[in-house]
C-alpha cells in the first residue's frame, strides 16, 4: 500500500513530496525492504532473530534513498523471523511493525519485545459491512475491553479479551447501544506504573492503556493466545461481529505521547517530539513528552496508523486523546489552523469515519476556543459542568443548562450541525455516575500518589453521607440524581455518550482517577439496578421520536421557553414536546399543560400527584407529548 508522505512548508503548511512506500517491513514484487526514518542518523542496522535465539542470526546495513529514508531490500526469509532496528547503537523497535512478542498473560513479561512479521494475515469479513450509522443516529457506550468481561461474573468464554466482548453484543443490544468506544488497545506495558498501593502494597498498573508503545499491534493481553497473528484476528473477528450486528467500533487513540518503550526518542528526537530550545521534552501532554503531529515523522506515523486501522481492520471512528495537542507547531507554539487538521479532515481514507476530538491539552490550548476543528466532533466537558451544577441544585445555573441541553450552539462556529458536540455526564477520567452521587470529595489514595492525582473540582455531591451508606432516604435521592443526570444526557441535542458499568451504579469508592485500577474497574454482571431499565427506555425514546433526527441546531422559532426561574427550566419544542427540569425542593405545576392534552413519556420520579394538570414533583425531570 502506498501512503502519502506530508512535510511542511516554511509557512508550517503541509506540502507533499514523493510518495513511496510504507515504512516498516513491506513485501512487494517478492522483495522483502525494511525501511525506517531518523533525519539525525550515522548508522543504521536491522537486526534478524530466529524466535528462540536472543542474539541475532544476521545483522545488515541499511542505505539511505533519500535523505531521512532507511532502507534495505532482501529476498523473503521465513514468518518467524523476529527482527529490531538499530540507530545509532540503540536497538528499537520498528514503530511500523504490525505485531510484537509481547505476551498475551497480563503482567507476565520476560524479554523485551521484538517486531513480528504478518504477510499471511488472512482474514474473511464475510462480505460484513460496516454500519454506516449517521452520527446524529449514534449512542455511544464507553468501555474497557479488559474491563469489561474479566469479572468471572461475566461467564463468558474469554474473560477480558477481544473475544470476551462479543459474548455481550447481545447486552448491548438489549440496552440499545449502536456504537461502543473502546479505551486504548494499541500495544502498551501494564507495568510502567512502578506505584503500589499504599496500604495493601498490591502493585498499580497502567490499566487503562495511555501509554502507547506502538500504534499499529492491537494488545496481545486482550487476545486468548501467545500466537503472532492471534491479536489481529481477534480483534477483527470481535469487529465484524459488532458489525454484524449494527454496532460501530471507535477506537480512543492516543497521538499526543508514547511510551519510552516505543524507540521514537532514540530514532529521532526532533522529528518526532515538540522540544525546547535546549532540546528538553515539552509536556503539554503531562505525560513527561508530547509528539509532533505538525512535524513531518510524526504526521506520517499518526496518519499511517489511521489508514490501517480505517482500512484493514475496518474501524468506524476514532477519538483522539489531548487532541489539543495538535494544535501545536514542532516548537509548542499554538497554531489557530493546525496542518495536521488539514490532513485529517481533507484525507479520503477517512472521510466516511466519525472523528472525535478531546478538544484540550493540559497547558491551556481548547480547540472550541478559536481553532478550526471542521467536521470533528469534540467531546463536550462544558456540557458535564452545565448538567451536574443545575442537577446538583446549584444557583444561577439554569441558563448555562438550558443552552448546554439544547446543543451548546454557542461553543461552535455558524452553521455546524449539532453532532458536533459529544454529551457526557460522566466518562472514564472522573468519577463514575454513582459516585458523582455519593461523594463530595475524590478519595484517590490507593493510586499511591498521595490524593494528588484527579480533578479535585466535580460539581459532585454526596446527599448526606460520603461513600457508601445504607440510609434509604439517601439512596432514593441518589437514585433519583442519577436518573435525572441520564435523562439530561440522553435527551440533549447532540450526540451522548454513556460511561461502562454506569447502568448499573458501578463504584470506585470515590477514586476519579482509575488509570491504575485494574480489578475494581471490572464491570460487576451481578449487580442489577433499576438503572438499567429507565436508561433503555432513555435511549428507546430518543430513537423513536423525530426530535433527535436534526441535521440543523434548532431555531429561535423552534423552542419556546415556557419557565426559566432558580431550580426550573421548562421547555417546549416544536410545539410538541414539552421538557420539564425541576431541581428545586418543591413540585413544579404547570397549569397551561392538562393531562388532557398532554401525554408523559417518560419521567425520572415515580410521585407523580393524581391531578389534571402536568405536575414535575422535587428534583425530577419529565418530557411530554401532546395527544
Amino acid at each position: 500500500m502506498l501512503f502519502p508522505f506530508y512535510s511542511l512548508d516554511s509557512n508550517c503548511m503541509p506540502a507533499k513530496i514523493p510518495t513511496f512506500h510504507a515504512f516498516g517491513a513491506v513485501l512487494r514484487d517478492n522483495k522483502l525492504i525494511f525501511s525506517i526514518f531518523s533525519i539525525v542518523a550515522k548508522t543504521v542496522k536491522l537486526h534478524l532473530f530466529d524466535p528462540n535465539n536472543s542474539l541475532p542470526k544476521d545483522i545488515l546495513s541499511l542505505h539511505q534513498t533519500i535523505p531521512g529514508i532507511w532502507q534495505v531490500e532482501m529476498d523473503p526469509i521465513p514468518l518467524s523471523t523476529l527482527y529490531l532496528f538499530e540507530v545509532d547503537g540503540n536497538l528499537v523497535l520498528d514503530p511500523y511493525a504490525k505485531a510484537l512478542t509481547t505476551p498475551h498473560t497480563w503482567g507476565v513479561w520476560q524479554d523485551s519485545p521484538k517486531c513480528q512479521l504478518t504477510f499471511d494475515h488472512k482474514f474473511d469479513w464475510e462480505n460484513t459491512p460496516k454500519p454506516n450509522i449517521p452520527k446524529k443516529h449514534l449512542i455511544i457506550y464507553e468501555m474497557h475491553v479488559r474491563g469489561f468481561t474479566k469479572n468471572k461474573s461475566s461467564n463468558v468464554t474469554h474473560p477480558g479479551t477481544y473475544l470476551g466482548l462479543i459474548e455481550k453484543i447481545p447486552y448491548l443490544k438489549e440496552l440499545g447501544i449502536n456504537a461502543i468506544e473502546l479505551l486504548p488497545i494499541h500495544e502498551f506495558d501494564e507495568r510502567e506504573n512502578p506505584r503500589k498501593e499504599p496500604i495493601t502494597g498490591k502493585r498499580l498498573w497502567d490499566f487503562w492503556g495511555y501509554m502507547t508503545m506502538n500504534f499499529f499491534c492491537p494488545t496481545k493481553r486482550y487476545a486468548t493466545s501467545n500466537d503472532r497473528l492471534a491479536p489481529l484476528n481477534e480483534f477483527k473477528t470481535m469487529v465484524r461481529e459488532f458489525h454484524k450486528n449494527r454496532i460501530e467500533v471507535i477506537l480512543d487513540v492516543v497521538y499526543n505521547h508514547v511510551s519510552p518503550l516505543s524507540g521514537l526518542e532514540k530514532i529521532d528526537k526532533a522529528a518526532y517530539f515538540i522540544l525546547t530550545k535546549d532540546k528538553a521534552h515539552t509536556n503539554f501532554s503531562g505525560c513527561g513528552n508530547t509528539l509532533s503531529a505538525n512535524s513531518l515523522a510524526t504526521s506520517h506515523l499518526i496518519m499511517s496508523s489511521l489508514h490501517y486501522f480505517a482500512k484493514e481492520c475496518e474501524i468506524d471512528g476514532f477519538r483522539f486523546d489531548l487532541g489539543g495537542c495538535f494544535a501545536r507547531g514542532p516548537d509548542g507554539t499554538p497554531l489557530t489552523l493546525p496542518p495536521f487538521f488539514e490532513l485529517l479532515e481533507n484525507d479520503p481514507i477517512l472521510a466516511d469515519c466519525k472523528l472525535i476530538l478531546e478538544p484540550w491539552d493540559c497547558y491551556g490550548i481548547n480547540l472550541l476556543n478559536g481553532f478550526s476543528i471542521k467536521e470533528c466532533s469534540a467531546w463536550n466537558s462544558s456540557f458535564r459542568i452545565a448538567m451536574r451544577r443545575f442537577i446538583r441544585g446549584d444557583s444561577m445555573q439554569e441558563q448555562f443548562f438550558k443552552d448546554s441541553f439544547l446543543g451548546s450552539k454557542y461553543l461552535f462556529p455558524v452553521g455546524s450541525p449539532p453532532t458536533k458536540t459529544i454529551n457526557y455526564v460522566t466518562c472514564h477520567d472522573g468519577f463514575s455516575l454513582n459516585d458523582l452521587v455519593s461523594y463530595n470529595q475524590k478519595h484517590n489514595q490507593n493510586n499511591g500518589e498521595h490524593n494528588r492525582d484527579g480533578d479535585s473540582d466535580n460539581s459532585s455531591f454526596n446527599y448526606g453521607v460520603e461513600g457508601l451508606t445504607n440510609d434509604p432516604k439517601i439512596l432514593a435521592i441518589r437514585l433519583l440524581q442519577m436518573k435525572n443526570l441520564l435523562f439530561a444526557n440522553l435527551l440533549a441535542i447532540g450526540v451522548p455518550m454513556i460511561r461502562m458499568g454506569d447502568e448499573y451504579g458501578h463504584t470506585n469508592l470515590g477514586n476519579n482517577n482509575t488509570y491504575c485500577q485494574d480489578e475494581p474497574s471490572w464491570f460487576n454482571w451481578d449487580k442489577t439496578s433499576e438503572i438499567f431499565p429507565f436508561l433503555r427506555s432513555l435511549i428507546f425514546l430518543r430513537k423513536s421520536i423525530p426530535l433527535y433526527n436534526l441535521e440543523h441546531y434548532l431555531t429561535e422559532s423552534d423552542i419556546h421557553l415556557v419557565m426559566i426561574k432558580e431550580h426550573i427550566v421548562v421547555l417546549l419544542i416544536k410545539n410538541s414536546y414539552l421538557i420539564a427540569f425541576n431541581t428545586s425542593n418543591s413540585p413544579l405545576f404547570l397549569p397551561a399543560y392538562g393531562l388532557t392534552h398532554w401525554k408523559i413519556l417518560l419521567q425520572t420520579s415515580k410521585d407523580i400527584s393524581a391531578t389534571e394538570l402536568l405536575t414535575v414533583p422535587p428534583r425530577s425531570f419529565l418530557i411530554a407529548c401532546r395527544h
